[in-house]
Order: structure tokens, then C-alpha cells, then sequence
């Protein structure tokens, strides 16, 4: 197998994990965007059974929200729909704020859709633009994998913040590889040096929850080959996801909790208000 190749299954891999992940069910309230995009209508249904009684229907491109999980299924606020024929919505937000040149501005950071932008698979190029609106930098427009161009599909690979996650002063790029088989979300860092990104040396981290057994609040990067960083242990929490919170130097981490070794789910996901330290973060509270 080629490096493409294999990078391209390992995205695949990666985006997996997500929507498997969150297979558990979310607290009342809260819910998971989805957007249809493999059929041209999609029967809901009053029970996640194909064979149980259709309610109503959602039409291709439609966003549908989804508060609670059961297998392939999706409770809906109308009903049940089957996620096969779902994507998790990422163009629905396509920008991220940062001061970069440290002049109590935020240039903006945006992703722009070129090829194959049905709702599921995804191109997309990325352009930096200073407070006034100049383009300081596009990136790569490619159809071949990047670790500066996001995709959407067999594996999501996008950015996910753009601010001071070591305590540095700089803002780094991060992009998150989220799959929907069970396995970790890892985190890629870029830095500004003023005419481009540049990936980080101890980028390719995946974000744990440390001291969870003892009800701590510490979160720590961590090689995402876990199965021999962790050798031993039969439950770990990970960083899901991570968001940018309305809150400045906050951000939201949606925290699951699996056993090993089939990373099996024994919890459903919780989000997190963390603040960011040199070797990881801190949870500064729990959103209900």
C-alpha cells in the first residue's frame, strides 16, 4: 500500500470513530447536527426498527439534530432516522478567529468547499485574511491529502481552534482526524511564522483524561498509540472533540469513556469547559 493509500485509510479509520463514539446516548438537551445526503428522502420512523411504522420523511441536504442514539439509529425531535444515510455537518461553521500578529486584532480563518460538496464528501481550501480583509495566505487546493487541506467523508480531517494552546502567546492551528470506529480522535498543531503554517514537532496527539479514577480535573496530551502508552489499563477518557468557547481562553471538550482492549463505550459522552495548560488542560467545569 502507498503512503496515499495509507494515509487516506487511515482517515478513513480515524473518521470512524466519531459517530461510533458517540453511539451512546446524549444528555437531554443537547444533540449531534447531521446533515442527509445519500438519498433523496429519508423515512422517519416511530422506532429505530426498519420495519416499524414512517412518520414523515427528511429530504437530501436537510440538517437533522440528534439527541439520542441506538446502533445505526437516531432519535430525532420528529422520530427515528437511520445514520447511514447521514454525515456530521461540518461547512455549516467555516471559519475560526485568531490574533496572530499580536495587534489586538483577529484575522479569520476560512474553508471553502471546491470538490465534491454534496453534504457527506468534501474538499475544501483553506484562506487566512488579516482584520481588514486582506488575503495573507491561501492553502493548498488539492484533491490528494494534506495536512493543511480539510476533508470531509471517509475520514473528517478539519480544524477545530485556532488559539494559544501551550501558554506560548502563539495561536496554533489545530485540526482534528475523527473517525466513526472506535478508536481516538487525534490533534494535529500548526504554527504562524508569518507567511504560512507549519506543522508542530510534537503534533499527532490525542487528549486523556489523567485523573478521572480520582475525580481529578486534568487533561494531558498523549501519544494516541494507546494500546501501548496505556498497556494495562481498562478504562481511559478522551477528548471526543474539541470547540472554541464563547468564553475567551475557554474552549469545550466532549469527553467519552471506553474499555479496552475493544474500546468499548461504557459512558455517554460529557462536555467539558477546559482552559489550556502547557502539557494539556485543565476542566474548569461540567456543561449539564
Amino acid at each position: 500500500m502507498n503512503i496515499k493509500r495509507k494515509l487516506s485509510y487511515l482517515i478513513f479509520l480515524i473518521l470512524l470513530a466519531n459517530e461510533t463514539l458517540m453511539a451512546a446516548n446524549h444528555p437531554s438537551g443537547q444533540c449531534v447536527t447531521y446533515t442527509v445526503v445519500t438519498v433523496e428522502q429519508l423515512n422517519i420512523r416511530d422506532k429505530p426498527t426498519k420495519p416499524s411504522r414512517v412518520i414523515g420523511k427528511a429530504n437530501r441536504g436537510d440538517n437533522v439534530c440528534i439527541y439520542e442514539f441506538e446502533g445505526k439509529w437516531g432519535r430525532t425531535e420528529k422520530g427515528w432516522i437511520s445514520r447511514k444515510y447521514l454525515s456530521l455537518n461540518f461547512a455549516k461553521n467555516n471559519a475560526l478567529l485568531s490574533d496572530i500578529d499580536h495587534d489586538g486584532k483577529r484575522e479569520r480563518l476560512e474553508w471553502h468547499c471546491f470538490s465534491h460538496c454534496d453534504g457527506f464528501y468534501g474538499l475544501y481550501q483553506l484562506k487566512l485574511y488579516d482584520d481588514d480583509g486582506t488575503l495573507l495566505w491561501s492553502g493548498p487546493r488539492t484533491r490528494d491529502f494534506h495536512p493543511l487541506a480539510p476533508s470531509t467523508g471517509d475520514g473528517d480531517y478539519i480544524p477545530v481552534l485556532f488559539e494559544d494552546i501551550d501558554g506560548d502567546g502563539d495561536s496554533e492551528l489545530v485540526f482534528a482526524s475523527i473517525g466513526s470506529d472506535p478508536s481516538v480522535t487525534t490533534y494535529h498543531f500548526f504554527r504562524w511564522n508569518g507567511k504560512g503554517f507549519v506543522k508542530r514537532t510534537n503534533s499527532n496527539r490525542s487528549l486523556v483524561w489523567v485523573d478521572a479514577k480520582r475525580g481529578g480535573n486534568t487533561l494531558r496530551w498523549s501519544d494516541p498509540d494507546i494500546d501501548v502508552k496505556i498497556k494495562g489499563r481498562k478504562t481511559m477518557w478522551w477528548a471526543l472533540s474539541l470547540e472554541k468557547s464563547s468564553i475567551d481562553s475557554l474552549a469545550i471538550a466532549e469527553m467519552i469513556k471506553v474499555r479496552y482492549p475493544d474500546y468499548e463505550i461504557v459512558s455517554q459522552p460529557r462536555k467539558a469547559k477546559i482552559r489550556f495548560t502547557p502539557k494539556g488542560a485543565t476542566i474548569v467545569g461540567w456543561i449539564k
